[in-house]
């Protein structure tokens, strides 16, 4: 796959590529907030899984449509969905080779549950259900499978090691105001910045009134991404009475976190006690973050 001679890429500086129910809206949030960074004008663009790059290369000029025109600042984006897909991972590598790289991770055991929640809340209305014997059920027999080790190893061994940013939940909610400022340092960006949004809350814990039309909706949306002439008319159309936002406040419902066992949790953390380990080696950091 090689990049045409009289291809004109945009400008991008970064990339946040992963994971999913680990506080990447988070995260995008504190880049969006400072004054020296563009992020993209959506969170999870997938623009590197959406676009023909392979045989349209050019296409890649498409991805400026995300970023307001004119702004002499650092741009990046952030789609979770990249650290999972092989064609991210070649897209990026083959346009973009020594671009930095944003990672953040949770405790594996609370992004299982995470998942888990996120999938159930489109199905039936999780207040009324048993939400600890669904994931001690849905786990309790199965293999567990890397959900860090084996993606994270593969990113880095095709960009500097430099290059790659890994942040860690947990120490970003106990110091978010340090860990903030050593993600802009990393950025090369002012590191004394101090975003509003490091104390809030994001994608706090909901469900819906109505979870097949949200699902439906969601389904629909990710289509249109993939037509991005599509995706341009129907922002056009639906972004300044801000279409999206108040469906979402019409349909969705607060709820309290459902509780999970300490018996379901220690289930959990032994059948990934050992990918945390690899991840020590692999990143040479102490994760007893994630042990407690």
């Amino acid at each position: 796959m090689s990049l045409e001679k009289n291809t004109i890429k945009p400008r991008l500086d970064f990339v946040g590529i992963g994971f999913t129910k680990a506080g990447s809206t988070w995260i995008y949030k504190l880049l969006e907030e400072h004054p020296e960074i563009c992020m993209s004008k959506t969170k999870e663009t997938n623009f590197f899984i959406n676009q023909n790059l392979e045989s349209n290369p050019r296409n890649i000029k498409g991805l400026e449509r995300f970023f307001q025109p004119g702004r002499d600042k650092i741009r990046g984006e952030f789609s979770p969905m990249y650290i999972s897909k092989d064609e991210a991972l070649e897209n990026i590598k083959k346009f973009y080779p020594d671009i930095k790289l944003l990672i953040i991770m949770r405790n594996p055991v609370d992004k299982r549950i995470s998942e888990v929640m996120s999938n159930y809340r489109f199905k039936i209305d999780m207040e009324r259900a048993d939400f600890d014997k669904i994931v001690y059920e849905r786990f309790k027999d199965a293999q567990p499978r890397s959900i860090y080790y084996d993606r994270l190893r593969k990113w880095m061994d095709n960009f500097p090691r430099e290059n790659i940013y890994v942040m860690i939940l947990e120490e970003m909610i106990s110091h978010p105001y340090k860990e903030a400022s050593k993600l802009y340092e990393f950025l090369g960006t002012d590191d004394s910045f101090r975003p509003e949004s490091a104390t809030r809350k994001a994608n706090a814990a909901h469900g819906f009134h109505y979870p097949k039309l949200q699902k439906r909706l969601r389904n629909a949306h990710q289509r249109v991404k993939k037509h991005p002439s599509l995706l341009k008319i129907l922002n056009k159309i639906s972004r300044p009475f801000k279409l999206k936002q108040k469906i979402l406040e019409w349909n969705r419902k607060e709820f309290q976190k459902p509780l999970v066992s300490e018996q379901t949790r220690q289930m959990l953390f032994d059948a990934y006690k050992e990918e945390i380990q690899e991840l020590e080696q692999l990143l040479n950091k102490d994760l007893s973050i994630w042990k407690k």
